[in-house]
Formats: structure tokens, C-alpha cells, sequence
């Protein structure tokens, strides 16, 4: 009865690893940014490369925090469209 939930629970469900899209057109541009990344880092030399490193580090960690929004912004989308399903408030059925 609560497939879902008891998934969860087991730990079958981690919508932190499943946000990867499975495209063909996407794993491109991962190697494309791989190599790209590469060459300017072969070609740039200390300190420029380390801060350069910083850089893409924070820009990595300020797009973790912009998917988690993105994620909960999804899940009370969900949870209000659930909630509106149940209960509608123009009803009659309090009289």
C-alpha cells in the first residue's frame, strides 16, 4: 500500500543521485566541459590556476544549493497539488 514511502525509507529512492538526466546530449556536454576544462587548466599557470580552481569549486556548491531549491520547491508544488485534490475549500460539504 505504500510502495513509495517504504521505499524511501529503504533508502531505494535518492532523488539526489537520480537528478543526473540520462541524454545522450548531456553526456556530450559533460565530456565537452571535461575537455574544455582540461585544456585551460594545462595551459594557465600557478596562482591562476588555484583560483581559478576556487572559482568553479564555489560555483559547484552555489548550484548544489540551487537544485536543493529547485527539489523542495518541486516537492510543496507536488504537496499542494495533493492537499488540493482532498480538500476543496468552495465545497459545500462543512453545511
Amino acid at each position: 500500500m505504500y510502495k513509495t514511502i517504504q521505499a524511501l525509507y529503504d533508502g531505494k529512492i535518492n532523488p539526489a543521485e537520480q537528478s543526473r538526466p540520462k541524454m545522450k546530449e548531456y553526456d556530450t556536454l559533460l565530456n565537452e566541459l571535461s575537455k574544455c576544462r582540461k585544456e585551460i587548466f594545462e595551459q594557465i599557470e600557478s596562482p591562476l590556476d588555484k583560483k581559478l580552481e576556487r572559482l568553479l569549486e564555489i560555483q559547484d556548491k552555489t548550484f548544489a544549493y540551487e537544485m536543493l531549491q529547485i527539489f523542495i520547491n518541486g516537492f510543496r508544488l507536488g504537496a499542494n497539488i495533493m492537499l488540493e485534490t482532498c480538500y476543496d475549500p468552495h465545497s459545500n460539504d462543512d453545511k
